[in-house]
């Protein structure tokens, strides 16, 4: 279960919604979101007020789609990390048993995540308010 992106939007995305994390109190909303469906890679973000939702048209899911969400612990290093590749470097999100892994030809990032943890229904929430 994979999808690759470029550098730049790897780090669009983590920019975009880094600043609607819900604080530590919230458990299920400290941290960043990814889903990856067949065409786009989603970074979703809120702090019970506001919502974040970004997305990019990845090339090509490899398996299953997936949703995991980023420690907030971790975000500081791995946008340091993907600013640190060249724009149009590919970068894989793949992932593993308790963790996301971050590849580029310059150098790989894991992330320890909780494979068992809940998030809203956000989609849900964008309809009522388009609506």
């Amino acid at each position: 279960m994979s999808v690759t992106l470029n550098a730049h939007q790897f780090g669009r995305l983590l920019e975009r919604t880094a600043g609607h994390i819900a604080d530590e109190f919230i458990p299920a909303l400290h941290g960043v979101r990814l889903e990856a469906d067949d065409t786009f890679l989603y970074a979703i973000a809120s702090d019970r007020y506001t919502l974040a939702v970004a997305r990019y048209r990845h090339h090509g899911l490899d398996g299953e789609p997936f949703a995991r969400t980023l420690p907030a612990r971790a975000l500081a290093s791995l946008r340091r990390w993907a600013a640190d590749q060249l724009g149009n470097t590919p970068v894989t999100v793949s992932l593993a048993e308790n963790r996301l892994r971050f590849t580029a030809p310059q150098g790989e990032v894991g992330v320890g995540v909780d494979d068992g943890q809940e998030f809203f229904g956000w989609r849900g929430v964008l309809r009522g308010v388009i609506d």
